[in-house]
């Protein structure tokens, strides 16, 4: 909640609970791990709403990078000799850039739908519907 209304310019106040000690025989529900990995989880997926530009923009450029890596020594082999002897890597490295462009393409999309839904709910917020 504290991430939606920061991005809409809310006003926020933090309001004191009282804490108390645990009643004796009574246990925790909480689970270390399992409650990690949801709120991970759950941060990832915020930073992919929040920031989608980024995320797929960095996995873009991890795909690129890495056909770009597998297809040097293939460049210079073929340079070198004139024959192309790893025909599978250079489909992959092909497929590769395939990918790398298309989640480029994602992730600009949506941070264009991200950036309409924030407008609309400012608008909403601000009452100008």
């Amino acid at each position: 909640m504290a991430i939606h209304a920061l991005e809409l310019g809310m006003p926020v106040k933090e309001i004191e609970s009282p804490y108390k000690t645990r009643q004796e025989g009574s246990y925790s529900k909480l689970n270390t791990y399992q409650d990690g990995i949801r709120i991970l989880f759950k941060i990832i997926s915020l930073f992919i709403c929040k920031k989608p530009c980024v995320f797929f923009g960095v996995i873009a450029f991890i795909l690129f990078l890495i056909s770009v890596l597998l297809v040097i020594p293939i460049v210079h082999m073929w340079l070198v000799t004139g024959l192309v002897p790893r025909i599978p890597t250079i489909v992959l490295c092909s497929s590769l850039v395939v990918v790398s462009a298309i989640s480029l393409i994602i992730g600009i999309l949506m941070e264009a739908i991200y950036q309409v839904r924030r407008t609309s709910n400012c608008l909403v917020y601000l009452g100008f519907e």
